[in-house]
Formats: C-alpha cells, structure tokens, sequence
C-alpha cells in the first residue's frame, strides 16, 4: 500500500478488503497497528480510486480490530471532517464518507465497544457544530465571510449534520447524555436561510424524537406548535419559510415517530389545515395569489398525518376531502371548456388535439409549479381511500368520484398519472368491499332461505350492488372522459386510461357491456400503432435511441391493452356484443401472438382463448358463416407457437392452453387431418417435464369438450404416460393426472380394456393414506369411476382391486377421515359391492378390526392384570 505505482496502492486496498472479510482472519496488536496506519494513509492519497477503496476498506477493518484501533480511526476521520483548511476540501469529503462507513459497520457488528465508540464520535462532532457557530457568529459580527459559517450552509457542516443523522438513527437510544445539547443546535439552526441546512437539520431532528424521552418529545413539539402558531401565512414566498420548515418537520417527525405524535394529531391537523382553508374558488380573480410551495407542503404533510395516524384524522376527513377536491382542480393559468372536453364525443375530440398541444407548449414546469398543488392533492385524496375504509359509505364517494373523472383531463401528465392511480385505488377498494360484502349478504339470504322460504323478497338484495350502484352510474362519464384519452399521441395517458378500465371491469361483471362499440375500437388502435419513430429527427445516434425507447413505450401500451382485452372478454358475457368487431380484433390478436417479444405474445394468446369462445361459446351449436375463416387461422397461430422450440415458458403454456381452447370449442370444424396432426404434438408436450402439467390440464379440458371428439389414439398412447405421473413427487401433477384419467374413464370407457386399467391401478394404492387426504380422495373417486364401467371387458378382478381395498381398510382407522374425503370412501364402498366383492364379504372386512382390537385389548389387559397382581397367580394355581 506503500508503493508509488497507483495501481499497486488499488490493487493492494482491494486485496486487503477481501482478506478481512473472510472469518478465519485473526489480526494481532502489530498488524492491527500497522494497518489502520497504512489504510488512513491512504485517504489523503493523490488518487481519487485508491482514496474510494480505502473508504471501503474501513468498513469491514472496524470489525477485526479492538476498540483502541476503532477510536484511532474514529479521531482520525473527525479531525479531518473538522479540517478548515482550504486545501483539504478532499480528504473532507472523503473522509466524510470514511466515517458514515464506519458509523454503518459499527451498527452492523453492535459490540460492546460500539456504545463507547459512538459517543465520542457524536461527542467531537457536536463540538464541531459548536466551533462553528461560534466563529458564525463573529464573522457575522464583523461582516465577514467564513467557508465554516453553517448559516450559511458550509459544505463542511452539512457534512457533519448528516452524519449525526446516521448516528442518530442507528444509536439514538444509547447518546441519550447527548440529546439535550443536539435540542439546543438543532432547533437554533432550524430557522437557517439555507434549505440545505434546513433539510438536514429536520432530518436530525426526527431521528432525535424518534428515540429521546417523551420529556424531551413534547418539549421540542410544544417548541415547533408555537412557532406555527406565531407565524401567519403570507402570500409571498420568501416571508413563508418558517412556515413551510415547520410543516416538514413535522411531516418527518410523523414518518419516524407518529405512535407519539399521536395524542398531539389533533392541534398538528388544526394548524396545518389553518395554512390552506383559504383556498382558490372558481371565480376567483386572475389577481389572486398563493404561495403554492407552502400548499404543496400542507398537503403533502396531510397526507402522512392520514397514512401514519388514520384514527386520530379521522374526524378531519372530510374537511381534507373538500379542500383537496378544490386543490385537484386549482390550475390558475389554463381554461377548462368543460362542456366542450369532457362532453364531446370522438370527432370533435380529434379536432381539438393540435390545438391542446399548443396550449400546453406554452407552459412548463419552470413557469407555472401549480401542477405540484395538483399532485399533492392527488395523493392526499388517494390516502384517504385506503386507510378511511368507510369512505364509501359516506357522501364523500360521490364527492370524489366525479371530481377525479372531470380531471382526467388533466394537462400535465405526472398530474394525470396520479389521478388515474387515485381512481384505481377507489376502484379497488370498491371491488373489495362488494366482494365481501356480496359474500355476507349471500350467507344471509341462505339463512333466510332456511328459516322462512316464503319470506324471501327483493330487499334481501338491495345491498348487494350498494357499493356498486354509486359506481355504476358514473360509467357513461368514464368512458366518454377516456375515450378521447385512449387516442391520445402521449402512450403513457393511454397506457394508464386501459389500466383504469383494467380494474373497472373487475368491480362488476358486464359493467361495460352498453359500452363495447366505444371501448373496443379505441383499444385495438393502441394494438394497431407501429413501432416506428418520426424520421428526420435528429442525428443517427439520437434517431437510434429514439427508435429504442418508442419500441419499449409502445410494447408497454400492447402488453396494458391486451391485458384488458382479456379482462373485458373474461368479465363480459354476452358474446354477441362483440360480434361486429371480430374482423378487426382477430387479425389483429393472431399478429400479436405471432410476435417476437414474449410478453405481448403470452398477453395475445390469453385473449385468443377467450375469443375463441366469443365467435362460439359452449352454448352455440353452429357458428357464424363469417367467423369460419378464423377457425384455421387461430389453428395455424397456435400450432406454430406449440411446435416453436425455443420460446418462453410462459409462452409455452399458454400456447398449450389456447390450443386445447381451439380443440374444445372449434374441434368439429377442423379437418380429421388437422386433428390428428394434434395428437403427436401434445402426446411428446405430454412427455416434456417442463410442459407436461399445463399439458395435463389441456387433455383434461379436450376429454371433458362436449364437441365429444373422437380420442381413441390419445387414450392409448396418454394413459401410460399419466399413469407414470402418479409415481412422480408432484402433488400438482398428480391430482391434476387423477382428474384427468377419471375424465377419461368416465366419459371414453369404451376405449379402455383391462390391460390399460391395471396399469392405473398398480399406481394407485401408494396415494390412499391418512398423510394427504384431498389426494387420497382424488384416488378413490378414480378407482369409484372405475368399478362403474359396464363393459364385460373392463371388468375389475378381485385381485386387482385388493391392494387398494386393504388401503381403505386402513384410512378408515384413522381419525382423520371425514367430509368429502369419507364421502369418497363410502361411494367407493358401494361401487365395489356391485362390482368385485359381496356384501357379506365386505361387512366382515369392515368389523374385524374392531373384533381384533376388542381381542388384542383383552389380552393386553389380562397380560398386565397378572403382572401386576402376582398373587392372583398363585390363587389360580392352588384352585
């Protein structure tokens, strides 16, 4: 570390980190010595690399030497911390970073030395804070400037506040002796005219509350609810920033420690609602003025009080919904035509998009930081949705509902980005609340079935939709609001106005059912957009780069619109709403699932599936002349991904499962050349140990198709292989398997002979035990569906079913065995008797154990009544 080659002083830092980090390094005395000399030697090195990997050194070097070592180093590194010197603004800044490892070590290892340690280390640097101010101040005097003048935000001070930060937050509880005089500079340095003392002053701050006395707590806070309180807000920004300092200190002290703060809750959310309660109306005057830094600060600070102390805000909830309804709407330098932008239809909507974006060029984040106010506002509405549960049941639904759907037309799009969070999350909480509330009230109408069925009427329903209704009929207003948004050039807007209708879906099943002709046609125009860029914009590199992060908006915006394709097919279903647009969206899905990037094609292959049971559901016997050439191209589409080698593996199985759609749906229509070209293919996926359970599954859903296909050569060559699977240690797979093969029984038994049979059977006593009953219950309800073949050739031997009859006879002892599971059982008892066994025969099979036990019992009590009674032996022996 000593050689004058660089490279050698790297190389050698580095090798002596990785050698202390191994355990089996033990340091003496010497070596401890000459190490921490050679490492802090280092810091002031001419080389800015081997300055940083000496500062990654300290770390794992404080854990092997003792404590006389660590307070060299700890000395070492605040004596340069404190170095005034102006040629030492380096090894300042580097040894800053030294100590803030050290700090973060110590904490990690939390020895016995460490208590000692870090009182030192905050001892030297309150006495730093203390030289400061005290040279502050005579500067001041003098009208001097000075590099150490923490008024006016020395580097060197902001270096050491933020290492008491550190210190403070890892071993607040054990500088106790300290946090008097910490009180002391904090609070004289809170009102500092430079914000970056002021952030790093609160920051402290908090930390201190976080962990002194409660004494000390409601000291500082009495302290900080004064000066609140003595400082009225101003419309001008500079006399507002005590204001605003306050209110973020106590917006942190809240974050830290709001289990304290909360008896104070009540005068914290007064005073902060006293800041904003006059706020903008519509009429006000173009003259009028806010401080929108300081509205931006109450909010957000609303906001935490509302996610950290639900219980104490609560009676404020509603006073913070009305004033941040009037601060979501607050954008004093553009008109609204609201008339005109939310109420009009597509046409006019594409008329007015140049000259919205004309209106918005003319403004910037640097000219107008009202969008901040609109933000915040956002995100304090949002806070109150997820922790005042019972908002939905109160005006303030209807209060917030429509006020966020008139805003999506906000302007800014971080803004808009926030509100469409913020009605997601209603529209959340809203499914929640009806789900369990559905479940509740299902629970209640079948008790009141069973009490009184003719007392039933429709008031037992009322509740059901209560959640759902306030929600309902804001739909039209949804939908007209995003479908000019859907078609928007900005792909983010269109992004987050598909993810909406995502989560709206799932509120209600058919809840845009009188929707789709608006819904559906915008949506496929996110599909259909190209992923090339605007040519002539700019030089080839940054053409290039452009071309790059279009392609990646782009595919984000077809992966979100064929998530919610498939979410609207899936919640929707009346089939024939979507018949008009099936020319366009087929095409369109079936290029999307032929797509190089695996997560639009997974996405794609999803809503194929569905379509497929939209150009024909179960319930239709034939289907449309018009919909029959998109029988083969679906075909074709999916075949193409199953025989593709090397794609995703989620691709992989939703391939499988579309496939298996097209065969359970459009099988009669495909040709008998296309259907046996299937087997083979799923036969050898069947095989494959990455696709053989989605594969399962597959051949469960084409046994079980009322199409009632012809499968005589799947059953052949299938059932040896799922046989096989009821040997592997899967528990999926074989439940799955045992559902698939008694699918087969049930519904194909005349292709099975008794060769086929046996080769289940073999497999099935290993599953019929007390250790997984739900798979012991999939095995008998197979073996049931077995015994019930009527078919001569098929007919089960004695011998055959014995293995697993002596297996049920022994899940019966246990006394486990009940519900479905003894269900099972019981319909496997009768299908036997029928089948392979007699009565009288399986009556004896069932009470012997209880006659053996009765016997075994006898003896056992004979046995110890004469070892324990010797006496009686000899009584019986005399006689």
């Amino acid at each position: 570390m000593s050689s004058s080659d660089k490279d050698f002083r790297f190389m050698a830092t580095s090798d002596l980190m990785n050698d202390l980090q191994k355990e089996s390094i033990k340091l003496d005395d010497d070596s401890e010595r000459r190490i921490v000399k050679g490492v802090l030697k280092l810091l002031e090195d001419t080389n800015g690399e081997v300055q940083n990997q000496a500062v990654k050194c300290l770390g794992p070097l404080v854990c092997k030497v003792k404590e006389p070592q660590i307070e060299i180093i700890c000395d070492t590194l605040c004596s340069n911390c404190t170095n005034m010197s102006k040629d030492a603004e380096q090894l300042r800044d580097i040894s800053s970073s030294g100590l803030k490892t050290v700090i973060a070590s110590l904490a990690a290892t939390n020895s016995g030395a460490t208590n000692n340690i870090s009182k030192k280390i905050m001892q030297r640097l309150i006495a730093a804070i203390q030289q400061g101010t005290t040279i502050s101040n005579n500067a001041n005097s003098k009208k001097t400037n000075n590099a150490f003048d923490l008024a006016n935000g020395g580097q060197s001070q902001l270096e050491i506040l933020d290492i008491i930060s550190d210190m403070l937050s890892k071993f607040g509880a054990n500088l106790s002796s300290f946090h008097s005089s910490l009180k002391q500079i904090l609070l004289s340095h809170l009102s500092s005219n430079r914000s970056a003392v002021r952030k790093r002053v609160i920051t402290s701050l908090s930390y201190l509350l976080e962990t002194c006395d409660l004494a000390l707590f409601n000291e500082i806070l009495t302290h900080l609810l004064n000066e609140l309180q003595r400082a009225p807000p101003s419309k001008s920004t500079d006399t507002n920033t005590t204001i605003k300092t306050y209110v973020q200190a106590l917006t942190s002290i809240c974050r830290l420690a709001s289990q304290r703060l909360s008896e104070h809750m009540h005068e914290i959310v007064r005073i902060t609602l006293s800041f904003i309660e006059n706020t903008p109306s519509n009429n006000s005057s173009d003259d009028q003025q806010y401080d929108d830094e300081l509205i931006e600060y109450c909010l957000q600070a609303l906001e935490t009080y509302l996610k950290r102390c639900p219980k104490e805000t609560n009676q404020f909830v509603t006073k913070i919904v009305d004033i941040c309804i009037i601060y979501l709407k607050y954008d004093p330098n553009f008109n609204y035509d609201d008339d005109d932008n939310t109420m009009s239809d597509d046409q006019s909507g594409d008329d007015d998009d140049g000259d919205d974006d004309k209106d918005q060029d003319s403004y910037s984040d640097d000219d107008d930081l009202s969008w901040k106010v609109r933000h915040s506002a956002a995100k304090c509405i949002e806070a109150v949705i997820v922790t005042q549960h019972d908002i939905l049941q109160t005006n303030c639904y209807r209060k917030i509902v429509p006020v966020l759907i008139e805003r999506f037309l906000e302007r800014e799009n971080t803004v808009k980005a926030d509100i469409f969070h913020c009605f997601i999350t209603i529209l959340q909480q809203t499914k929640t609340t009806y789900a369990h509330q559905h479940q509740q009230q299902h629970s209640t109408i079948y008790s009141s079935i069973h009490d009184d069925e003719n007392s039933m009427d429709t008031d037992h329903l009322t509740t059901k939709t209560s959640y759902v209704s306030p929600l309902a009929e804001y739909v039209p207003l949804i939908v007209r609001s995003l479908a000019k948004i859907m078609k928007d050039k900005d792909t983010k807007n269109r992004e987050g106005s598909l993810v909406v209708l995502t989560n709206l879906v799932q509120v209600q099943h058919n809840i845009l059912i009188d929707h789709i002709d608006i819904i559906l046609p915008n949506t496929l125009h996110s599909l259909s957009i190209s992923d090339k860029t605007k040519k002539n914009q700019g030089s080839h590199t940054e053409g290039k780069s452009t071309q790059t992060i279009s392609k990646s908006l782009h595919s984000n915006l077809k992966i979100t619109a064929l998530a919610f394709l498939y979410a609207l097919l899936q919640t929707h279903n009346d089939s024939a709403r979507f018949h008009k647009h099936v020319k366009l969206m087929l095409p369109l899905i079936i290029s999307h699932a032929n797509d190089s990037f695996y997560k639009i094609a997974s996405e794609a292959l999803l809503v194929l599936q569905e379509s497929v049971k939209i150009i024909r559901p179960k319930s239709t016997v034939t289907i449309q002349t018009e919909f029959k050439p998109f029988v083969e191209q679906i075909y074709e589409c999916t075949l193409k991904r199953l025989k593709q080698k090397d794609f995703d593996q989620e691709v992989k199985e939703r391939a499988i499962t579309c496939f298996a759609y097209v065969i359970v749906y459009l099988g009669d229509l495909l040709s008998s050349d296309q259907l046996q070209s299937c087997w083979p293919i799923l036969t050898e996926l069947l095989r494959n140990e990455i696709t053989r359970l989605p594969t399962v599954r597959a051949l469960t859903s084409i046994v079980e198709s009322p199409l009632h296909l012809d499968l005589q050569i799947v059953l052949v060559e299938t059932v040896p292989i799922l046989a096989s699977y009821l040997r592997q240690n899967h528990r999926t797979l074989k439940m799955n398997t045992l559902s698939c093969l008694r699918s087969m029984i049930k519904l194909y038994s005349k292709h099975f002979n008794k060769t086929i049979l046996k080769t289940i059977l073999v497999e099935l006593p290993s599953l019929i035990n007390e250790n997984d009953l739900l798979l012991a219950q999939y095995a008998l309800k197979l073996t049931t569906s077995m015994c019930k073949i009527n078919n001569n050739q098929t007919n089960i031997d004695k011998d055959q079913i014995q293995p697993i009859l002596n297996k049920v006879l022994e899940l019966i002892l246990s006394p486990l065995l009940q519900g479905t599971a003894l269900d099972a059982v019981i319909e496997f008892f009768c299908a036997l008797v029928s089948q392979s066994i007699s009565y009288e025969e399986l009556v004896k099979l069932l009470i012997k154990p209880i006659y053996s036990q009765q016997k075994t019992t006898t003896s056992t009590v004979g046995a110890a009544t004469n070892d324990h009674h010797p006496h009686l032996q000899q009584q019986q022996q005399q006689q």
